[in-house]
């Protein structure tokens, strides 16, 4: 989203995207235990012990739940954590989430569109989460789960692209390549809306709140969302916003240091100097090895070049 948004109504938008959505004959879909989560959530009269039942059917879903109830974002707890607790201490908005992608991530074995990496996207999505969420802690202290979840499906819309679209994409991809052309922009001429447009409309489908919907439509315009200043979803906004820069950064070519200047002024605005934002963005490699190891995605080599962001 960008001031583009400015000519294009919302609702002009959202009906271009479900048009897209109608015709679609493929796209990143929950399946098993993810769709049984979200069907439950559509339904008033299930219980915790309902929730409880499915997430035990799924011996890998019940693994990451456990670990992720564990992590540090959480309270450190004694003892043996049952699954019972650890949905009340996740929620099952994250859980679903959870569900979601680890039903998305074996998808994508075969999924085809040239010059899309499917490995990058998910270990970009797994950093720009746990990114997210260490900005959230920090600036909305009890807003971290909500942190997490945003950054791991922000991009999503560049999956549903690839996915439903995937020669089309393809070639969208290789002339952003060639021409230094931004992807948001190529996306709207092709299709009417770029990838986060569609994000949050997938989102909605399925059946997160429409207040992070509308932080995943806003991300890459925190401001144009006129989110009340000072209120979570601006702090979630914005956290989310400098995610996305620190995590780009991973993959993108900065030898001019022009995403290391517009993260560091985009922290500035947020209280966070360069040590502080150098030290969140470090701490942030390790937890993710750890996710990447659990999901079973293979981490990429890090260059240590691309980490300074403090002088």
């Amino acid at each position: 989203m960008n001031t583009d948004a400015i000519t294009r109504p919302r609702h002009e938008v959202l009906r271009s995207v479900r048009r897209f959505l109608a015709r679609a004959s493929q796209l990143p879909s929950p399946q098993g235990t993810a769709l049984s989560l979200i069907e439950l959530a559509q339904d008033p009269t299930a219980g915790l012990g309902e929730i409880v039942e499915v997430i035990r059917s799924d011996p890998a879903l019940t693994a990451f739940v456990l670990r992720a109830a564990t992590t540090a974002r959480h309270r450190p707890m004694r003892g043996t954590l049952s699954i019972e607790v650890a949905v009340q201490r996740l929620g099952t908005c994250v859980i679903r989430i959870h569900a979601l992608v680890l039903s998305l991530i074996p998808q994508c074995e075969r999924m085809r569109c040239e010059g899309f990496d499917y490995h990058r996207f998910w270990i970009a999505s797994l950093h720009t989460a746990l990114l997210a969420e260490a900005l959230a802690a920090r600036l909305a202290d009890r807003s971290a789960d909500e942190g997490f979840t945003l950054g791991l499906l922000a991009g999503i819309g560049r999956l549903a692209f690839a996915t439903a679209e995937p020669e089309e994409y393809a070639r969208l991809l290789a002339f952003a390549r060639q021409s230094g052309s931004e992807i948001e922009t190529l996306e709207r001429e092709a299709f009417g809306f770029d990838h986060d447009e569609l994000a949050a409309v997938l989102l909605t489908d399925w059946t997160l709140p429409s207040s992070m919907a509308d932080i995943v439509y806003w991300q890459r315009d925190p401001e144009g969302g006129g989110f009340a200043a000072g209120s979570t979803q601006a702090l979630l906004a914005d956290s989310l916003y400098l995610a996305r820069l620190l995590a780009e950064r991973m993959f993108t070519d900065d030898t001019d240091g022009t995403l290391r200047a517009i993260a560091r002024r985009r922290a500035a605005t947020l209280g966070i100097g360069p040590a502080d934002l150098q030290r969140l963005f470090e701490m942030s490699l390790l937890p993710l090895r750890q996710w990447s190891i659990m999901i079973g995605l293979p981490m990429p080599p890090i260059d240590p070049g691309r980490l300074k962001l403090a002088d």
